[in-house]
């Protein structure tokens, strides 16, 4: 399976790439015919970036001390919208073949572990959902896919997975036990 783009996200700390990333890269190379990476570690990674593979190096900033997922996704989403997104290639056409199309915002394979699939499953293991009223979604329902596959279908109901998880308790810190 060949793609033309593959994105992947640098991590790197203090300059340094993280050998996650470096593996990835290495994949990613393996697969797609351009690999362009995302990072919020700054300019100063691109030529390590670039000696493992990389194109092109987008970087984020406005990241100190801060989760980086928005404002990574926030750039991503941009790109996309500016019409520089990867290519949907063999994964997006399998999964057009799968859901049908347009391929849905969120596709989620739906794998679970097996007693959850016979069953329900719990508040603190269910996948939630939260995003705009306008957003498609798919379960791909992969393990009914693979045990009953002349009665299985997409579950594309994103109201299926509205909620959020519940509260955790709280911890007791070994220093707050004699309080």
């Amino acid at each position: 399976m060949t793609v033309s783009r593959i994105w992947v996200y640098a991590e790197a700390t203090d300059g340094n790439v993280a050998t996650t990333t470096l593996e990835l890269l290495a994949k990613a190379n393996e697969l797609a015919d351009t690999v362009e990476c995302v990072t919020a570690a700054g300019a100063d990674v691109a030529t390590e970036l670039g000696a493992h593979g990389a194109t092109k190096v987008y970087t984020v900033g406005g990241t100190d001390g801060k989760l980086v997922g928005p404002t990574v996704a926030g750039a991503i989403a941009a790109a996309v919208e500016g019409g520089n997104a990867p290519d949907e290639g063999e994964v997006g056409k399998l999964i057009a073949g799968i859901t049908g199309e347009p391929v849905p915002d969120i596709v989620w394979d739906g794998v679970t572990r097996i007693p959850e699939w016979f069953s329900w499953v719990s508040a603190g293991n269910r996948v939630y959902i939260k995003e705009a009223e306008d957003t498609t979604f798919a379960s791909l329902k992969m393990i009914s896919q693979l045990l009953l596959p002349w009665s299985s279908s997409p579950n594309r109901d994103i109201a299926d997975h509205a909620g959020s998880l519940p509260e955790p308790a709280p911890v007791k810190l070994a220093q707050e036990a004699g309080s």
